[in-house]
């Protein structure tokens, strides 16, 4: 009885679920922002309860109104970088976290020779750059290290991409407690500054993130990863 309420459950819920994964040197800040994204969408706790550094692979699963997403947060020592690709292969995004010197870091981690081995969607997330640094100059001094064609300046407001709202869970859907998790997405965003591009038939997207602001950021990246596919 209880396995056929479980079916019925599942059924009237059923979300796509979309795979991320994240990859980038050692303390870029791929498991701040699998949190932080956690935090902003589902309201947990988990950064304020982080108490030790990322051990082996991490994965985070997060519930949207429409999606969910399984963020895939790759080890980032030396050893393990020759499997990000075989991990990545099969996700809908690809996140690069960087810090500082994007051309150097993408160079130092061999992604910058190997971004085509991605797929089809890749965002760069520049991750404590200097105030003065807009997006599109933190892409023209990475030019070098990523060669994108035709590249633009963008603004990813709710019009261009839809937002992710937080999920309700089963409770709220039966009409009690209310809603789950964090409240819904602020529509009047004024829109994330980014650079916008293709390489080797891929969309490239580079974005400029303060560490207070990832969990706007990340769910805006994870917007418009999924954007054709909602």
């Amino acid at each position: 009885m209880f396995g056929l309420v479980r079916e019925m459950v599942d059924f009237f819920t059923f979300k796509p679920e979309k795979k991320v994964c994240l990859i980038g040197e050692c303390d870029s800040g791929k498991t701040f922002l699998s949190y932080s994204i956690s935090d902003h969408l589902s309201g947990t706790m988990m950064l304020q309860n982080r108490s030790k550094p990322t051990c082996g692979l991490n994965i985070i699963k997060v519930e949207c109104d429409r999606l969910r997403f399984r963020l895939w947060d790759l080890p980032g020592n030396e050893a393990f970088r020759s499997m990000w690709f075989r991990y990545a292969a099969d996700s809908e995004l690809t996140v690069i976290c960087v810090t500082g010197d994007v051309a150097t870091e993408l160079a130092n981690s061999g992604l910058a020779s190997n971004l085509d081995a991605l797929p089809d969607r890749v965002a760069i997330i520049a991750r404590g750059t200097a105030e003065d640094q807009s997006a599109l100059s933190v892409w023209e001094a990475a030019a070098s290290s990523i060669p994108l064609a035709d590249p633009c300046h963008v603004a990813l407001t709710f019009d261009s991409v839809p937002p992710l709202f937080p999920a309700s869970n089963l409770r709220t859907m039966l009409g009690s407690i209310g809603r789950c998790g964090a409240s819904a997405v602020d529509r009047h965003d004024g829109g994330l500054e980014a650079v916008a591009g293709t390489m080797h038939g891929r969309d490239v997207l580079l974005v400029k993130a303060a560490d207070s602001d990832l969990g706007r950021v990340g769910e805006r990246v994870l917007a418009w990863g999924c954007a054709d596919e909602r």
